[in-house]
């Protein structure tokens, strides 16, 4: 050394890790937006022609696999895993609004 100390790296300070809050203040208007937006993407429409009552299958001819594709996309979203059961009973968007807030309540 030329007469300099060496210099010393302070040990970094510890930082409790902190859960992500899941509910990351979503509105049901916000999932709304998102649920139309995959659903129109999956049948080929714009969101402004889904409507919050239409029926997935009958109305708008999402098959099972358009409806997987569009539930693991809210659970990725949203982090939250909507059991099988549940999904089996989603008929429109506002089915799938509700499902997705108690999800998120649920995991706050």
């Amino acid at each position: 050394m030329s007469g300099s100390k060496a210099r010393r790296k302070r040990p970094r300070p510890l930082r409790p890790k902190i859960k992500e809050k899941r509910t990351m203040n979503v509105t049901a208007e916000d999932i709304r937006t998102e649920v139309k937006r995959l659903i129109a993407e999956v049948t080929e429409r714009t969101p402004e022609e889904i409507s919050d009552t239409a029926l997935f299958q009958d109305e708008l001819g999402v098959d099972s696999l358009m409806a997987m594709e569009v539930m693991v996309a809210v659970d990725k979203k949203y982090k939250i895993n909507i059991p099988e059961e549940e999904f089996a009973k989603i008929k429109n968007v506002d089915d799938t609004v509700a499902v997705v807030q108690r999800y998120l309540g649920e995991a706050a």
